[in-house]
């Protein structure tokens, strides 16, 4: 009876822990079985790449099982969708799949060549995808289609797209040359699309099992039961995204060019050009002058400038607050090396902080310190009967030296005095000393700096006449 008891406890103890087993491996499944999701719901500029390349680090981070990049948009920069492409998609360790939805959505332009470059591609009945045909804004208005060259450059480039992904590069060439356009049945029957879903979520059960190839090895979907994760683009992004826009660029550059203007027409107010002068630098970032890493570098050298006028020219600390502005702009910009783990960026980001909390303390204090030193009047202490020596003879001007200290002189009956002979002062002007030879009569100078401070106190100058006497 014992004996059995005993089976039955060990029976119980056993069903408990693999039944523990598998509620923890189920969980640990539902945990990794995630699809993470970006929205490119507008124009493609650096932005989006800034949106894309946070959303791919998240997903691989989680070892998410896909990460979807959910298009609807007119089109965009080059530059930014060959990064997206070529940079991004291409290298990402996370399978990529590229949905047009919802219903009436489109992926026009750049955003039919962001379409193609997925791992799967995915369109819902009613969406657009095509007018990949590169074209210039005319100086009047109007466009017209774009030079041979760069329509060859771009049909090549797509070609290489649909090869790497075994679609239609015939169909895809079609896109660019002849500026054709498919819906989402028209693109799954030319082999432009993998699938046509009503939404994500029949996508994601669709794509179930599915077989991709990642970087020289096969990977196989499991995203039927998986949750979506929503990505939001980051301050970066939403930064780049301001900036990219050209309709905010061009203002932000003309406010720059007023603000310049209007500082050198009214020197001494610091504050139209030192904001005209950043705001010309973001707005020729986002004009395409120069990029958003050369922008990092412009800014952090210009804190410099900023601070080092502040020191010679002190603004009341305007130079120094648009300095501090640039300086922790630029630092954090800066870091573009992909290859950096995580927690460098995080111990980057405290050292910035505090080096730029301590720059303006340092700055701050100087600014103080100079504004102070600025609003004291000078004062010199009468030296009437203080003797001295001739350091260059008096003919009758030179100077003299009252102890320790360097005056400029002249004789008082205008005979000459030689170096090293011993003087008396008969009275001060502003910074310059009347003397005359000291004879000795058996009298000692013993009077002191203090007593000298009591019975004669502080006489203030007159500065543009002292300037004049020296």
């Amino acid at each position: 009876m014992r004996l059995r008891s005993m089976r039955i406890l060990s029976l119980g103890i056993l069903f408990l822990v693999l039944s523990g087993c598998l509620f923890f491996s189920s969980a640990y499944a539902a945990e990794g079985d995630k699809v993470y999701l970006v929205d490119v719901d507008d124009v493609i500029n650096e932005g989006t790449v800034a949106h894309i390349k946070r959303a791919i680090t998240l997903a691989e981070r989680a070892n998410a099982e896909a990460l979807i990049i959910r298009l609807d948009t007119p089109g965009g920069l080059v530059s930014s969708t060959k990064t997206i492409i070529t940079d991004l998609i291409f290298e990402s360790d996370v399978p990529i799949i590229t949905y047009v939805g919802p219903s009436s959505a489109y992926a026009e332009s750049a955003g039919a060549y962001i379409l193609l470059s997925g791992h799967v591609a995915v369109m819902t009945p009613g969406t657009i995808t095509g007018s990949a045909k590169p074209i210039l804004a005319g100086p009047i208005g109007g466009v017209s289609d774009a030079d041979e060259k760069t329509i060859e450059a771009m049909a090549a480039w797509i070609r290489s797209i649909a090869e790497k992904r075994n679609r239609s590069q015939d169909v895809a060439e079609g896109m660019v040359r002849d500026n054709t356009n498919l819906n989402a049945s028209e693109a799954l029957a030319q082999n432009m699309i993998d699938l046509v879903a009503e939404d994500m979520y029949t996508m994601l059960e669709d794509l179930d099992g599915t077989r991709v190839r990642i970087k020289n090895k096969n990977v196989t979907l499991n995203t039927a039961d998986a949750s979506i994760v929503e990505v939001s683009p980051g301050a970066t992004a939403i930064a780049y995204d301001i900036l990219s826009n050209p309709g905010m660029a061009f203002v932000l550059f003309l406010v720059g060019i007023y603000g310049v203007i209007f500082g050198l027409a009214s020197p001494g107010t610091y504050v139209p050009e030192t904001m005209g002068a950043v705001l010309l630098i973001l707005g020729l970032v986002g004009l395409g002058m120069f990029d958003f890493n050369t922008m990092a570098l412009v800014l952090v050298l210009l804190a410099v400038l900023f601070f080092i006028a502040e020191v010679f020219t002190p603004s009341f600390g305007i130079l120094t607050t648009a300095g501090i502005v640039c300086l922790l702009l630029g630092a954090l910009l800066l870091p573009k090396e992909p290859l950096l783990p995580e927690t460098w960026f995080r111990e980057f980001r405290l050292i910035v902080f505090g080096m730029t909390a301590l720059t303006a303390g340092f700055f701050f204090f100087i600014v103080s310190f100079v504004m102070k030193t600025k609003r004291m009047k000078p004062r010199i202490m009468i030296v009437k009967g203080r003797r001295g020596r001739v350091i260059e003879t008096l003919e009758p001007r030179g100077r003299v030296k009252v102890r320790g200290e360097i005056w400029n002189a002249v004789s008082q009956d205008g005979e000459p005095i030689e170096i090293d002979e011993e003087i008396e002062v008969v009275e001060r002007k502003a910074l310059t000393l009347k003397v005359k030879k000291f004879i000795e009569t058996g009298e000692e100078d013993d009077s002191t700096p203090e007593e000298e401070s009591e019975s004669a106190p502080d006489e203030e100058i007159d500065e543009e006449k002292a300037m004049e006497d020296v």
